[in-house]
Protein backbone atom coordinates (compact mmCIF):
# COMPACT_ATOMS: atom_id res chain seq x y z
CA UNK A 1 0.00 0.00 0.00
CA UNK A 2 1.02 3.37 -0.51
CA UNK A 3 -0.43 4.96 2.83
CA UNK A 4 -2.57 7.82 2.18
CA UNK A 5 -1.46 8.69 -0.82
CA UNK A 6 -3.31 6.73 -3.73
CA UNK A 7 -1.39 5.43 -6.83
CA UNK A 8 -1.83 6.67 -10.46
CA UNK A 9 -4.02 4.02 -10.88
CA UNK A 10 -6.81 4.75 -8.04
CA UNK A 11 -8.72 7.26 -10.01
CA UNK A 12 -8.16 5.70 -13.45
CA UNK A 13 -12.02 3.94 -14.25
CA UNK A 14 -11.98 0.47 -15.88
CA UNK A 15 -11.31 1.11 -19.52
CA UNK A 16 -13.55 -0.88 -22.33
CA UNK A 17 -10.89 -2.29 -24.72
CA UNK A 18 -11.04 -4.97 -27.36
CA UNK A 19 -12.90 -8.32 -26.94
CA UNK A 20 -10.39 -11.50 -26.92
CA UNK A 21 -12.13 -12.27 -30.30
CA UNK A 22 -11.04 -8.90 -31.51
CA UNK A 23 -7.57 -9.75 -31.34
CA UNK A 24 -7.81 -13.02 -32.50
CA UNK A 25 -9.29 -11.17 -35.41
CA UNK A 26 -5.97 -9.19 -36.06
CA UNK A 27 -3.37 -9.76 -38.22
CA UNK A 28 -0.44 -10.51 -35.84
CA UNK A 29 1.85 -7.71 -35.96
CA UNK A 30 -1.71 -5.58 -34.92
CA UNK A 31 -1.93 -7.77 -31.49
CA UNK A 32 -0.36 -5.01 -29.25
CA UNK A 33 -3.51 -3.75 -26.55
CA UNK A 34 -4.64 0.13 -26.81
CA UNK A 35 -3.56 2.60 -24.63
CA UNK A 36 -6.18 2.66 -22.14
CA UNK A 37 -9.04 5.22 -22.64
CA UNK A 38 -10.79 7.13 -19.80
CA UNK A 39 -14.22 7.80 -20.44
CA UNK A 40 -15.92 10.32 -19.40
CA UNK A 41 -16.92 10.89 -15.82
CA UNK A 42 -20.81 9.73 -15.37
CA UNK A 43 -20.30 7.64 -18.77
CA UNK A 44 -22.06 4.08 -18.97
CA UNK A 45 -18.50 2.74 -19.09
CA UNK A 46 -17.38 3.95 -15.52
CA UNK A 47 -18.64 2.62 -12.13
CA UNK A 48 -17.57 2.53 -8.99
CA UNK A 49 -18.58 0.21 -6.51
CA UNK A 50 -19.06 0.90 -2.74
CA UNK A 51 -19.35 -2.06 0.13
CA UNK A 52 -19.02 -2.54 4.00
CA UNK A 53 -15.96 -5.09 5.20
CA UNK A 54 -17.47 -8.57 6.95
CA UNK A 55 -16.93 -6.41 11.07
CA UNK A 56 -14.11 -9.11 11.54
CA UNK A 57 -12.15 -7.69 8.60
CA UNK A 58 -12.63 -4.23 9.32
CA UNK A 59 -11.84 -4.74 12.66
CA UNK A 60 -8.44 -6.54 11.35
CA UNK A 61 -7.37 -4.25 8.63
CA UNK A 62 -8.86 -0.50 9.11
CA UNK A 63 -6.33 0.69 11.37
CA UNK A 64 -3.34 -1.11 9.64
CA UNK A 65 -4.67 -0.08 6.33
CA UNK A 66 -5.06 3.98 7.14
CA UNK A 67 -1.67 3.52 8.31
CA UNK A 68 -0.39 2.25 5.20
CA UNK A 69 0.80 -1.13 6.82
CA UNK A 70 -0.31 -4.06 5.29
CA UNK A 71 -3.77 -4.85 6.16
CA UNK A 72 -3.95 -7.43 3.66
CA UNK A 73 -1.97 -10.62 4.61
CA UNK A 74 -3.61 -9.69 8.48
CA UNK A 75 -6.91 -9.99 6.86
CA UNK A 76 -6.50 -13.05 6.07
CA UNK A 77 -4.67 -14.34 8.54
CA UNK A 78 -8.10 -13.85 10.29
CA UNK A 79 -10.22 -15.92 7.29
CA UNK A 80 -6.99 -18.67 8.17
CA UNK A 81 -8.06 -18.44 12.00
CA UNK A 82 -11.65 -18.46 11.31
CA UNK A 83 -11.71 -21.86 9.54
CA UNK A 84 -9.51 -22.98 11.92
CA UNK A 85 -11.58 -21.91 14.84
CA UNK A 86 -15.04 -23.68 13.02
CA UNK A 87 -12.63 -26.62 12.03
CA UNK A 88 -10.57 -27.49 14.84
CA UNK A 89 -7.96 -28.16 12.24
CA UNK A 90 -4.47 -27.01 13.34
CA UNK A 91 -3.30 -26.52 9.54
CA UNK A 92 -2.66 -23.27 7.70
CA UNK A 93 -2.39 -21.92 4.53
CA UNK A 94 -3.83 -24.23 1.37
CA UNK A 95 -3.55 -27.08 3.22
CA UNK A 96 -6.18 -25.98 5.49
CA UNK A 97 -8.44 -25.06 3.05
CA UNK A 98 -8.38 -27.93 1.24
CA UNK A 99 -8.56 -30.13 4.35
CA UNK A 100 -11.84 -28.13 5.62
CA UNK A 101 -13.87 -27.20 2.02
CA UNK A 102 -12.83 -30.30 0.23
CA UNK A 103 -14.41 -33.34 -0.35
CA UNK A 104 -12.90 -37.15 0.22
CA UNK A 105 -13.61 -39.16 -2.53
CA UNK A 106 -13.36 -42.94 -2.39
CA UNK A 107 -16.03 -45.47 -0.74
CA UNK A 108 -17.02 -44.13 1.58
CA UNK A 109 -17.42 -40.56 0.60
CA UNK A 110 -16.85 -37.72 3.48
CA UNK A 111 -17.92 -34.45 3.32
CA UNK A 112 -16.34 -31.47 3.38
CA UNK A 113 -15.79 -30.17 7.09
CA UNK A 114 -17.69 -27.07 6.34
CA UNK A 115 -19.85 -25.55 3.94
CA UNK A 116 -20.07 -22.39 2.81
CA UNK A 117 -22.24 -22.92 -0.21
CA UNK A 118 -26.24 -21.13 -0.77
CA UNK A 119 -26.71 -24.19 -3.30
CA UNK A 120 -28.67 -26.82 -3.00
CA UNK A 121 -29.11 -29.98 -4.86
CA UNK A 122 -27.84 -30.59 -8.26
CA UNK A 123 -25.14 -27.44 -7.97
CA UNK A 124 -24.33 -27.82 -4.52
CA UNK A 125 -21.02 -30.02 -5.04
CA UNK A 126 -19.86 -27.70 -7.97
CA UNK A 127 -20.26 -24.63 -6.04
CA UNK A 128 -18.57 -25.92 -2.68
CA UNK A 129 -15.85 -27.09 -5.01
CA UNK A 130 -16.07 -23.70 -6.25
CA UNK A 131 -15.66 -22.11 -2.94
CA UNK A 132 -12.81 -24.47 -2.27
CA UNK A 133 -10.65 -23.28 -4.67
CA UNK A 134 -11.34 -19.61 -3.92
CA UNK A 135 -10.32 -20.25 -0.49
CA UNK A 136 -7.12 -22.21 -1.94
CA UNK A 137 -6.55 -19.91 -4.31
CA UNK A 138 -6.85 -16.73 -1.61
CA UNK A 139 -4.41 -18.38 0.55
CA UNK A 140 -1.86 -19.06 -1.95
CA UNK A 141 -2.36 -16.08 -3.97
CA UNK A 142 -3.02 -12.96 -1.85
CA UNK A 143 -2.35 -14.35 2.10
CA UNK A 144 1.38 -16.35 0.98
CA UNK A 145 3.56 -13.57 -0.80
CA UNK A 146 2.40 -11.09 2.26
CA UNK A 147 3.48 -13.57 4.96
CA UNK A 148 6.70 -15.37 3.20
CA UNK A 149 7.40 -13.08 0.34
CA UNK A 150 9.17 -9.84 0.13
CA UNK A 151 8.26 -6.72 2.42
CA UNK A 152 6.43 -5.14 -1.18
CA UNK A 153 3.77 -2.90 -0.95
CA UNK A 154 0.29 -2.96 -2.73
CA UNK A 155 -1.26 -0.25 -4.40
CA UNK A 156 -3.78 1.01 -2.58
CA UNK A 157 -6.75 0.41 -5.25
CA UNK A 158 -5.45 -3.23 -5.44
CA UNK A 159 -5.34 -3.43 -1.87
CA UNK A 160 -8.77 -2.23 -1.25
CA UNK A 161 -10.05 -5.30 -3.74
CA UNK A 162 -8.16 -7.96 -1.77
CA UNK A 163 -9.63 -6.78 1.49
CA UNK A 164 -13.22 -7.33 -0.12
CA UNK A 165 -12.35 -10.71 -1.21
CA UNK A 166 -11.09 -11.34 2.51
CA UNK A 167 -14.23 -9.88 3.13
CA UNK A 168 -16.88 -12.16 0.60
CA UNK A 169 -14.76 -15.35 2.00
CA UNK A 170 -15.60 -14.58 6.00
CA UNK A 171 -19.29 -14.05 4.89
CA UNK A 172 -19.00 -16.83 3.30
CA UNK A 173 -17.96 -18.55 6.62
CA UNK A 174 -20.92 -16.94 8.55
CA UNK A 175 -22.88 -19.45 6.31
CA UNK A 176 -20.82 -22.04 8.34
CA UNK A 177 -20.89 -20.30 11.62
CA UNK A 178 -25.25 -19.89 11.61
CA UNK A 179 -25.54 -23.69 11.34
CA UNK A 180 -23.03 -23.94 13.96
CA UNK A 181 -25.67 -22.01 16.18
CA UNK A 182 -28.36 -23.67 15.03
CA UNK A 183 -27.07 -26.88 16.18
CA UNK A 184 -25.74 -25.39 19.70
CA UNK A 185 -29.20 -23.93 20.51
CA UNK A 186 -30.41 -27.53 19.53
CA UNK A 187 -34.36 -27.65 18.63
Amino acid sequence: MLGPQRAEADNRPFAKGRTVHEYFALPVQAVTPPAPVTPAAGSPETMSVTCDLHPLIAKVAAERFNSGLDAVALAFQEVEHRVQTLTGVNEIGEKLMGIALGAKSGPPRVAPQITVTWSTGGSLESEQNGMQFLFKGAMGALRNPRMHGPDAKDARDEAEEMLVIASFLMRRLDIEDDKHKAAASGP
